[in-house]
């Protein structure tokens, strides 16, 4: 097997996760269903998104206001790394339908979360004309060449989640990123067990694949839980990237810590494994995910999932191409901006927490 078709083999297995923290195929049956494992308290945790100081707080979190018509004719083209995946595809809708608003051309493709395919459409976006490209990088240095080569042709390319912190140098061929903010991620589901547990012990569900922003927002749950004075006592990883393999990570945290408390999961799915694993054990521990996608809301529904956060998908494709058009329009972009979670779900909360499809709609309705 070639070098090529390993990686292209590895990014398969862990592109689920990155959705950026997608929804992952749940092996236990429907989302949310035949689960039990009880919030600490009714309502469950109170965590305002807006509290946070941390590294990624001073950065700006829109690019400048576009002016329709600055930019007379132009494409987008828009690179979903993983077809099908709600999060990203709420991504692209949303990209898609800001270009349409502002009078673009928009020209998707599906990376199907392999190198190869990846590196094709984006020489095929340069040849249909793209004016500006969105991606996922896949890996950063196999795209190296043609970036470079979009950069020749004054192709504008703006990535999601290129570098894990915006201090990093952004590889050459870039002009600017959108991030949806790890660290922030971090300090909500942090903020959200040590309300529902506070110095409780707590255990942590990371991915076995070592996918760079999951590892980072993994390390980050441990430093803020930490700094609000949980106790974190162990960490299992999830094998499958999927509900099946939290239940076994979890129950191998459950079964080395009788006094656990909670654990925090870097997915929604990997929460509701984690939550099976602590109904067959008869456990009673609070439960955090991240994402905020359909099988989260679910999970926060039927008291299986304490908390979770809602993934800025729509904020993170209508930013991507207004990003794009102020360059295209001569107007100085930041480096870097940040779409945090745009809310906190929990069984208080969650009947209020608009879908992503309604946000979709909406912005349909307003760019009408």
């Amino acid at each position: 097997m070639s070098q090529v078709s390993r990686r292209n083999m590895k990014f398969r297995k862990v592109y689920t996760a990155l959705a950026l923290g997608a929804a992952s195929t749940l092996a236990l049956g429907i989302p949310g269903a035949a689960f039990s494992a009880p919030s600490a308290a009714p309502g469950g945790p109170s965590v305002a998104l807006s509290e946070y100081k941390g590294v990624e707080a001073a950065l700006p979190t829109h690019y400048a206001e576009p002016k329709p018509g600055a930019v007379k004719s132009f494409t987008i083209g828009f690179m979903n790394p993983s077809g099908g995946n709600q999060n990203l595809q709420a991504v692209q809708d949303a990209a898609q339908a800001e270009t349409k608003r502002l009078g673009g051309r928009f020209i998707a493709k599906n990376d199907n979360v392999d190198i190869n395919t990846q590196l094709n459409n984006f020489k095929q976006l340069l040849v249909q004309g793209a004016d500006a490209i969105l991606l996922y990088p896949l890996d950063p240095k196999a795209l190296g060449p043609a970036i470079k080569q979009a950069k020749e042709k004054g192709v504008v390319v703006i990535g999601y989640d290129v570098t894990n912190q915006a201090s990093d140098a952004l590889p050459e061929g870039y002009v600017s990123q959108v991030m949806q903010g790890r660290d922030w991620q971090a300090w909500s589901m942090a903020k959200a067990m040590a309300s529902a547990k506070p110095g409780g012990q707590i255990g942590l569900i990371g991915f076995a694949v070592p996918v760079p922003g999951i590892e980072y927002l993994v390390q980050r749950v441990k430093y803020w839980s930490e700094q609000m004075g949980l106790k974190v006592v162990g960490r299992q990883d999830n094998r499958e990237d999927s509900a099946a393999g939290g239940k076994v990570a979890a129950t191998a945290l459950l079964g080395a810590n009788p006094q656990l408390a909670g654990i925090i999961a870097y997915n929604d799915p990997s929460a509701a494994g984690a939550a099976a694993a602590a109904r067959i054990a008869g456990r009673h521990i609070s439960i955090v995910g991240m994402n905020g996608d359909d099988f989260g809301v679910q999970g926060v529904k039927k008291g299986t999932i304490t908390a979770t956060f809602q993934n800025d998908a729509v904020g993170q494709g209508v930013q991507g191409v207004i990003g794009a058009y102020d360059v295209l329009a001569g107007i100085k972009v930041p480096k870097a901006i940040v779409r945090p979670p745009s809310a906190t779900i929990t069984a208080s909360t969650v009947k209020g927490v608009k879908s992503w499809s309604q946000q979709l709609a909406e912005l349909g309705r307003s760019g009408d």
